[in-house]
């Protein structure tokens, strides 16, 4: 009996291995074809709030030129000009350029449009463009510093170096951003997204109960699948580098014990004390909250967080939130713990 289960758990390891190299090169797959999608925008332009007059959409999309100082404004060669959505008359105009040159020629004019009630994006596929929101406030802070800092599609490059979602931890860990992904009042410190370090998407390698753990997500969904009896569920998510898919995982698992009972709050808060403890990032984060009401801003959970964006206007009025917002409220108790050492 013992010999059979040795060799299942063998197969078993073997079969995991397989799966982690088929998921590789299925990661890999994907960004070759996001990338060889992009090549293909790369001459293309977005132009937000041109007229709504589709019989003349050229002529107006040359005025927008013509804003930009752009010298041959009514003569630049346009491959193609069309609506994002053909069914909405206020969606973004996409331009496409017959060359790359006279698209770099207008984008380098961008500027020029800040005084007017146009703007202007490149164009890329939506796998980048949900790469760049998660960039950006960190791209806005350090730039608000007056730091050199550039964007070239989902990278930034800062100081020689580059950062893509897989390593920007590394990046606000040496620049101190600690406010990246958060709003920040008198009263209120409301966090959302891997750019936070209070977030459990947050990359900061900590231990907890002598196992190592890329981010809290994975702690978190790694320890429910364990009160499940799903061990081969953990060691799948302990496999995993997207928080994403770490949270996917753990959600197909069965919850009313693991809520109904408390095991969740309890190791939330468990986990959170360790990566406070562990990560300079995320204590230091914590104790810059200073007295503040600590939330986590997710707009579709309201158990963990208080079910609003950071950006809604109710975020800055505790009396206004939606959830329970438990992540936050075990921060505050971390937060005075911390203050009291």
């Amino acid at each position: 009996m013992k010999k059979e289960m040795s060799q299942l758990k063998l197969i078993q390891s073997e079969q995991s291995g397989e799966i982690r190299c088929l998921k590789n090169e299925l990661a890999k797959l994907k960004s070759a074809q996001v990338n060889e999608k992009a090549y293909s925008m790369r001459n293309n332009l977005l132009i937000r709030n041109v007229k709504s007059d589709e019989k003349n959409l050229e002529t107006n999309v040359r005025q927008v030129f013509k804003e930009m100082k752009i010298t041959d404004a009514d003569s630049i060669p346009i491959e193609r000009i069309h609506r994002m959505s053909k069914d909405n008359d206020k969606s973004p105009v996409i331009v496409r350029f017959s060359s790359f040159r006279d698209r770099a020629k207008v984008w380098g004019s961008v500027r020029e449009l800040k005084t007017t009630p146009y703007s202007m994006d490149e164009h890329f596929p939506a796998e980048i463009v949900a790469n760049r929101r998660i960039l950006y406030p960190i791209f806005r802070q350090i730039r608000n510093n007056k730091e050199q800092i550039k964007m070239v599609k989902d990278c930034l490059y800062y100081k020689g170096k580059s950062y893509t979602v897989d390593n920007i931890s590394e990046l606000i860990q040496s620049t101190k951003t600690l406010d990246a992904g958060a709003t920040v009042t008198e009263e209120v410190y409301a966090f959302f997204g891997r750019t936070n370090p209070l977030s459990n998407f947050y990359t900061s390698t900590f231990s907890y109960k002598n196992k190592d753990y890329a981010c809290g997500e994975m702690a978190y969904q790694c320890m429910k699948a364990q009160f499940n009896g799903r061990t081969d569920v953990a060691e799948a998510i302990q496999s995993m580098q997207n928080p994403v898919d770490m949270k996917r995982a753990g959600d197909r698992l069965p919850d009313e014990k693991w809520y109904g009972e408390g095991h969740a709050i309890q190791a939330m808060s468990a986990i959170a004390e360790a990566r406070v403890s562990q990560c300079e990032m995320a204590r230091e984060c914590l104790r810059n909250t200073q007295s503040r009401r600590i939330a986590e801003a997710s707009p579709k959970d309201g158990y963990w967080g208080i079910a609003l964006n950071r950006w809604a206007n109710e975020v800055k009025s505790p009396m206004q939130w939606k959830g329970s917002n438990h992540l936050g409220n075990i921060y505050e108790n971390l937060r005075q713990k911390l203050m009291q050492k």
